[in-house]
């Protein structure tokens, strides 16, 4: 199974949604979903699997989700995490910079949680 491949589909989909648009929300919905169970299905295929997903924090596209899945979902070494928590903190950064006040707070609760 491809799993980087149909992460980055997934997480393309989820880029383009329409807030104003009921499908559109549900298409996201439904992409979001499936690539958390994606990550899962990786975790349980063991490292190899999880490892080919581990590029794609590289791009712009996957990166801000596949940071937060691959701590949570995962078995990863530190070094890895370490590189998925400092995305998450540019990420904040970033949205911080968009004037996303809602969003980056979001993430900073994210880190809270996760980013010790």
């Amino acid at each position: 199974m491809d799993f980087a491949s149909e992460y980055l589909t997934l997480a393309t989909r989820c880029q383009s949604v329409d807030y104003d648009n009921p499908s559109s929300i549900r298409q996201y919905n439904d992409a979001s979903d499936r690539m958390r169970k994606l990550v899962q299905n990786a975790e349980s295929f063991g490292q190899t699997a999880v490892q080919s997903l581990v590029p794609l924090l590289k791009d712009p596209i996957a990166a801000p989700w596949l940071a937060h899945h691959l701590v949570e979902l995962t078995t990863i070494d530190s070094a890895i995490r370490k590189e998925c928590v400092m995305l998450v903190q540019d990420f904040v950064a970033k949205l911080e910079q968009e004037g996303k006040c809602a969003d980056a707070m979001g993430e900073r609760y994210w880190l809270k949680e996760w980013g010790t």
